[in-house]
């Protein structure tokens, strides 16, 4: 058995050919991928050291031993460690038919990449194949841009004017910044007022009521709040009408 040496498809002995996995490989450093094309450049067979690897480059060792655990976690060398003496060394296989789903290579993201080996006719196909894809694709975004159109809210005319009114009661610093924010005080705002029946001016009158007491001003910081419920499982906008809202209850507001 041979001992410390490159193992590779003997038929490529005569060829630098290496494989378009590793050129691709886009988790891999230049250094490794260098490294890799380097000893893929040596005849099957060749006794292959650290130490004649360190003849070769100004890197060092240490930097040569770093690049063949990068090659080895990447799945692009195996090192098969053998016994000559007293002392141990390596076979550096090198692996030439990495399947491109491993990884993240360029390569594994899409089947329909040109060849330069491919007559006119195939490469022709292909493109038409990608740009048959790319409209596919690109019909899918218009559906989504519409789907989330379709998904946006159209609130009433009287809860959008209310709201104006209603966050200003409210500490500015829990106050809605972003627009994701505001739509969710006006869907609470319109929940109250559609499933709770309480219209968003009597919401006004009461959120004005709650918060005149000292507690109340100091723990209902949000709209949110009255949709939540107390440990009774009661909705605190009804809790909050039964004892605040009773002077306004009846009001045609």
């Amino acid at each position: 058995m041979e001992i410390g040496v490159v193992i590779k498809p003997k038929r490529l002995d005569r060829y630098t050919i290496t494989p378009i996995s590793i050129l691709r490989h886009n988790e891999l450093s230049m250094a490794a991928t260098g490294l890799f094309v380097w000893l893929y450049s040596h005849e099957a067979g060749r006794q292959m050291t650290i130490e004649f690897m360190d003849g070769h480059f100004k890197d060092g060792k240490d930097a040569i031993r770093s690049r063949l655990t990068e090659l080895e976690s990447h799945g692009f060398l195996i090192r098969h460690k053998v016994r000559m003496g007293s002392r141990f060394v390596y076979n550096y296989e090198l692996v030439d038919d990495l399947k491109m789903g491993v990884g993240k290579s360029d390569l594994g993201k899409s089947d329909v990449g040109i060849s330069a080996s491919e007559n006119p006719t195939q490469s022709i196909n292909k493109i038409n194949k990608i740009n048959k894809i790319n409209k596919i694709d690109n019909s899918i975004n218009k559906i989504d841009k519409i789907n989330k159109i379709k998904k946006r809210i159209i609130f009433p005319e009287i809860v959008l004017n209310a709201y104006e009114h209603i966050v200003t009661q409210f500490p500015e610093r829990y106050r809605p910044s972003t627009k994701q924010h505001k739509e969710k005080w006006l869907d609470t705002i319109d929940k109250i007022n559609r499933i709770d029946k309480v219209s968003p001016r009597k919401l006004y009158l009461l959120i004005q009521e709650v918060l005149k007491d000292d507690f109340w001003r100091q723990n209902l910081l949000t709209i949110h709040k009255l949709r939540q419920r107390n440990k009774q499982g009661v909705l605190w906008i009804d809790v909050f009408m039964e004892r605040y809202g009773k002077q306004f209850e009846k009001l045609d507001l």
